[in-house]
């Protein structure tokens, strides 16, 4: 009896090994094919993905466009989204190591979640800071190389010197323009574009056969 017992749980120890692997290997082939998507020439820039001038820039984008045309406004939507399509392959160690907080009863439970996404949105819960923690100095370091704040700066500072309007630049901007934390929105609009893809790569795993492309896939989600 006391081998029955054993065997039992010894199989049902491995079916949810199994149950993990499979689910980490799912997030793994999203998050490899996000990457590759983002961190392509143009993967921000030149898709459903490009970051937008902030809010809090509006006003600054108008004024400079009265006077030197939309190139001020052109050239740091382009260096922010440079700076995050440059960001993305660096940061695929780091999703492969946050994937190794998965455990196994976790996994089991997100198996048979009726969310198409329903991992995507754990792993985004439960490893978003530490990850957004991890790609925070990446982000800086190209935002550096792409020059972000030189244009960043040149757009908050021309209207009030150039149109002779009384106030500072934080006035003209709605008191947002100075204190509004640039690093910070390119690196949320870098993490939430690599989340849009790993989930939709987990549900197109989850619904179509043909997505599951290795055995332990075929395994954990059928397909044998």
């Amino acid at each position: 009896m006391r081998k029955i017992v054993l065997l039992i749980l010894g199989v049902a120890l491995l079916h949810a090994l199994d149950v993990s692997g499979g689910l980490k290997e799912a997030m793994s082939s999203g998050i490899k094919s996000a990457v590759s998507e983002l961190g392509r020439d143009g993967g921000f820039l030149n898709s459903r993905f490009r970051i937008p001038l902030p809010d809090s820039l509006s006003w600054a984008s108008k004024a400079s466009k009265a006077i030197v045309g939309e190139r001020l406004t052109n050239d740091l939507i382009a260096s922010m989204n440079s700076a995050a399509q440059k960001a993305v392959p660096r940061s695929a160690s780091i999703f492969s190591d946050a994937i190794t907080s998965l455990s196994i009863d976790d996994a089991k439970g997100l198996l048979l979640s009726n969310d198409k996404q329903g991992m995507t949105k754990y792993f985004y819960k439960k490893t978003s800071s530490p990850l957004l923690a991890a790609l925070k100095p990446i982000i800086a370091d190209e935002m550096k190389r792409s020059q972000v704040m030189h244009y960043y700066d040149s757009l908050k500072n021309l209207a009030p010197t150039n149109l002779g309007l009384p106030g500072s630049a934080a006035t003209l901007l709605g008191g947002a323009g100075q204190n509004f934390d640039l690093e910070a929105y390119v690196l949320q609009k870098t993490l939430d574009a690599l989340f849009v893809l790993i989930g939709e790569k987990e549900q197109a795993i989850r619904e179509n056969p043909t997505m599951r492309t290795s055995q332990t896939l075929k395994d954990v989600f059928g397909g044998r």
